[in-house]
């Protein structure tokens, strides 16, 4: 079990310049500090990498150490700071390997699927692509939105976290559980243009709708003229 007895400060860094147990990459969020929390207090020495995109981009030149841990980070890491983690690179990726890449959240509710999950993968130079160790599966709710799914999914991947860790505290080793990535990797562009489409097609539909309505209110309002039309002209005949 992990004693999450202590709550350490988490800033971010420029620069990694001395060798650590664990790198923690992670994003500037609730549940980056949390991850970090949890990992702090279970292993020796661990070094917080803190980055979401708009923000400088650290110098990890530095570091050399025995694991890399990527917790629900964007950040992507070169070669050759992989290959200075001695024992092991995880990344634990907020989406079932179905999405490889960003906006899997969206993706699932747009495609209409009726389940969601993280993964937990040995990491090498290219995007959610390394081997995976697990993957942790829930039900996609009926009135599911993107915000909730997206924390319902940082849920589970503080529970892949800890398994980890706790498989690190023991010596386990990390070994393949069979599952395989898709081949498609969902980039920022795509997910624009995706959202920019749908968005378009909720604009027209929004359209019709209130075309629609109007002609109903008109045929309304002429229907209610006829009757009134008919008495007065039969009164000017009378």
């Amino acid at each position: 079990m992990i004693a999450l007895d202590h709550a350490v400060p988490l800033k971010a860094v420029s620069k990694i310049v001395a060798p650590s147990d664990v790198l923690f990459v992670t994003e500037a969020s609730s549940w980056g500090k949390l991850g970090y929390d949890l990992v702090a207090a279970a292993l020796p020495s661990v070094v917080p990498v803190i980055w979401s995109p708009g923000m400088p981009k650290p110098d990890l030149s530095g570091w050399h150490g025995n694991w890399i841990l990527s917790f629900k980070a964007d950040l992507i890491l070169s070669r050759s700071t992989l290959e200075r983690a001695k024992k092991g690179a995880i990344n634990f990726h907020p989406s079932p390997p179905k999405y490889r890449g960003l906006g899997g959240y969206w993706w699932a509710l747009r495609n209409g699927d009726k389940s969601f999950g993280v993964t937990a993968h040995h990491m090498d130079e290219q995007i959610d692509h390394g081997e995976i160790i697990k993957t942790d599966s829930f039900a996609i709710l009926p009135r599911e939105t993107v915000e909730s799914l997206k924390e319902r999914a940082a849920i589970h991947s503080l529970r892949l976290l800890r398994a980890t860790v706790e498989d690190i505290q023991g010596g386990r080793p990390f070994v393949s559980c069979g599952t395989k990535w898709e081949p498609h990797l969902y980039t920022s562009k795509e997910l624009a243009q995706a959202q920019s489409v749908q968005e378009a097609t909720a604009r027209r539909a929004l359209g019709t709708l209130a075309t629609i309505h109007d002609g109903i209110v008109v045929l309304g309002e002429a229907k209610a003229e006829a009757p009134r039309t008919d008495r007065t002209s039969r009164l000017a005949l009378g």
